[in-house]
């Protein structure tokens, strides 16, 4: 009975150090993986993010990406092997959480400022 959480001895998690480790963990159980398949995920990849692909740094966060429309998980912050699809940087991550959020609009809106009647014209996409 030796084994406790920082925590249930009484200590908080006041130290970096252990915020992160206990951000970490949560982050990756929340995400269905262990620390050794995350560490096997970023050697596929070659230590770089899936989609620009830069070389993760030292330090620098790696950001789980899955996919929101999958159904797997409606209405909860999880992910497993169908709706996991890489490590990305913060970067590469915001960005695609642009296009999936607002993908369809910014179509809208380009094919219709391309069929406007003359360069220059207001175009408004409902919906926005």
């Amino acid at each position: 009975m030796e084994r406790k959480t920082e925590r249930r001895r009484g200590q908080s998690l006041s130290t970096p150090e252990a915020r992160a480790r206990w951000r970490r963990k949560h982050t990756l159980k929340r995400y269905g993986l262990t620390q050794e398949r995350f560490d096997a995920m970023l050697a596929a990849q070659g230590y770089r993010c899936a989609m620009c692909p830069a070389p993760f740094e030292e330090g620098q966060p790696v950001y789980i990406d899955h996919d929101h429309n999958l159904g797997c998980h409606p209405g909860e912050k999880q992910a497993c092997d169908a709706c996991r699809r890489g490590l990305l940087c913060l970067t590469c991550n915001t960005a695609l959480g642009y296009v999936e959020r607002y993908g369809a609009l910014s179509r809208a809106y380009l094919e219709g400022a391309r069929h406007s009647a003359r360069p220059g014209t207001l175009f408004i996409v409902e919906g926005g």
